[in-house]
This record gives structure tokens, sequence and C-alpha cells, in this order.
């Protein structure tokens, strides 16, 4: 128990540093935290509850009381509706412990952008945790009972996660981005939009630092320029017709045409393409000086059995039709052949450090 006493104070003075302009820095950080905190929480009663607030509030507060919750689209994941539903269990149904869950995660937004003084600088750093206190949007969304307050803190926690693996390498901050991933899901269906901005940064920068390095003859590097001209093609191809999809009444109204075969053709073969030159001329060198690809291959397999919807529905099968076996028997062929190739890809890319991942969503 001694040891662990001292420990603490030390532990501390590790973190004050001993040269005066870093206490200084932690203090105002302290500072601004505390005034963060009481911007968040003071008076939190007083505003009337919105109706999006009512949302959420209403149906927190019967799975409180009666332990019944089923999730809906409409008010988006589940996450919030658990920690509100703790809230009332912990501090009773109020309009001001509605807003704790929201307001806490306000305060450690604002808490986590201190550990972003080593790219922003400590001058830096302290500047964007003053400017993200005072910021209307962020106090209003932070004393609000919606889900955005609570993206705050785990986006930014997904950045640290993806700078700092850029510098380190070290899997505890790839598992960091994974379990940031895995919690965006469960608060809001924005953790697909954030998902496909991580595949878009991290596959443009392995591209381009593939391009970069010498290749072991001309021709692998012709067959991986032709294969990513074929893959966008092919996948924007699919885009505009998912597009299509999607302005349609019913998914039965189009099943596989002609030009959906042939662009889904095209982005395969141009996968297939750029895998093998790549695999041809860097080989183990891919698990090792490629970061971005271990992000990538990270975000794509935590998603990709997630959109078992689109194939279904340019298959024509319409995957929210609960009421047909059929259906119901079709799209589930879906899932599981997206989740095949999921765990094919993690377990060819690095079981070991995969299996975590997996374990962690």
């Amino acid at each position: 128990m001694q040891n662990i006493q001292s420990s603490v104070p030390s532990a501390f003075s590790r973190f004050l540093g001993t040269k005066p302009w870093r206490r200084i820095e932690v203090i105002i950080a302290l500072g601004l935290i505390l005034l963060a905190f009481f911007t968040r929480f003071y008076d939190l009663e007083s505003r009337v509850m919105s109706h999006d607030e009512s949302e959420h509030t209403y149906f927190s507060w019967f799975f409180a009381e009666h332990g019944s919750y089923q999730h809906t689209p409409i008010t988006h994941g589940p996450l919030q509706f658990h920690l509100l539903a703790a809230t009332y269990k912990v501090f009773g149904d109020t309009d001001a412990s509605s807003r704790f869950p929201v307001a806490a995660a306000g305060v450690l937004a604002v808490a986590l952008v201190f550990f972003f003084r080593r790219w922003l600088g400590k001058n830096g750093a302290l500047i964007a945790m003053a400017m993200m206190l005072i910021s209307p949007f962020f106090l209003f969304y932070g004393r609000y009972v919606r889900n955005e307050a609570l993206i705050v803190p785990v986006t930014l926690l997904m950045f640290i996660a993806v700078l700092r693996y850029y510098e380190t390498r070290k899997n505890k901050w790839l598992y960091l981005l994974t379990a940031t991933l895995t919690v965006h899901f469960l608060i809001k269906e924005t953790a697909f939009l954030y998902v496909v901005e991580l595949m878009l940064f991290f596959g443009v920068v392995f591209a381009w630092n593939l391009l970069r390095r010498p290749w072991k003859s001309n021709h692998h590097l012709t067959a991986f320029i032709a294969g990513l001209i074929f893959f966008i093609l092919g996948t924007v191809t699919l885009f505009f017709r998912i597009r299509t999809v999607a302005g349609l009444e019913s998914p039965a109204e189009i099943g596989p045409s002609p030009a959906l075969v042939v662009s889904l053709l095209i982005a395969i073969l141009g996968i297939i393409a750029m895998v093998i030159s790549v695999l041809a001329t860097h080989g183990k060198k891919l698990r090792t000086e490629f970061p971005s690809l271990d992000m990538l291959i990270v975000s794509l397999t935590l998603m990709l059995p997630q959109l078992a919807a689109f194939p279904s529905n340019l298959l024509g099968w319409d995957p929210l039709d609960y009421e047909s076996v059929e259906t119901i028997v079709n799209t589930s062929s879906v899932v599981v052949v997206m989740i095949a190739i999921t765990a094919t890809t993690g377990i060819f890319w690095d079981w070991r450090r995969w299996q975590v991942i997996a374990a962690i969503f």
C-alpha cells in the first residue's frame, strides 16, 4: 500500500515535469478543463427538452425502468441509451441527469486535445483547447442529448491512434484504433463515413508510397498502375449503380444487370492485378514498412461485413424484408460470404494481430 501511495505523487511529478514552462502548461490545461466542466455541467436542468432529446430520454427511461430496449435507426446507435439508462439508475431521472453523459463527453473532448501537443506544439494545443472550450457548436452539443457529443472524444482518440501508429508501429495503437471505430459504430451511423474517409486516406498514402519505391520490374509497376485504374473505374461505376438502386422504391425493380456484372468484374480484376504485382515486388516488407496498409486492412475488415445490404440490393433482394424466408436466406448468405472474405484478408495479413482486432470488435 505504501509503494502504491508513493508511486502516485511520483507519477504526477513526472507528468508535471521539472521545467517551469511545463508546469505552467499543465496548470493552464487543467484550468481549461475545469472551465469546460463548469460550462458543460452548469444549469443543465433549466432548458426544456427538445423533440430530439425527448426521443432519446424517453426510451432510455423506459429501458431503465422496464429493462426493455429495441434498436431503431431513427434514434441511432445503442450506446447512448445504455449510458442514459445507467445514469438514471445512479442519479435519478431528471432533465439534468439526462445531459450528464454528453456533458462528460464534452469535458473529455477538451481534455484530449492536450495530448495533441506533440503535433500542435504546447501553445497550439492550449489554443485548440481554448477554442473548443468557447466554441458555440461544441458547447451546444455538449449540453444536448444526442449522439454528436459522444462522437467527438472517440474521434480524437482515433486520430491519436492513427498518428501514434505512424510514429511507433506499436500494436497497442492499432488496437486503440479498432476500439475507437467499434465504439463509433455503437454511437451513430456516421462511423461508416469516418471509416470510408480513413480508407480513402490510407489507400492514397499506401499507393503513393508504393509508386515512390523501386520495383523489381517495370512489368510489376505497369500491372499495379493498370490494376489501380481498373479498380477506380469499376468502383466509380458501382457507386453510380448503387445510387440508381437507392432511388428506386423497391430493390426488386432492378437485378444484376450486364453493366453491374462488368463493373464488378473490372473492380475485382483491378484488385487481383494490384495484389499480385505488390506481393511480387514487396513481399514481406508489406508487414513492416507500410503502416498505412495495416490501418487500411483494419478499417476494411471492420466495416466490410456491415455493407452486406449493398450487394443484396444490387442483386435485387430487399435486406429489410424480414417476413420472407427466401430473402433472409439470400441476404444471410451475402453476410456469410463477406465475413469469409474479411476473415481471409485478416488472417493472410497477420493472423496474430487480426484475431485480437476481431475480438475487440
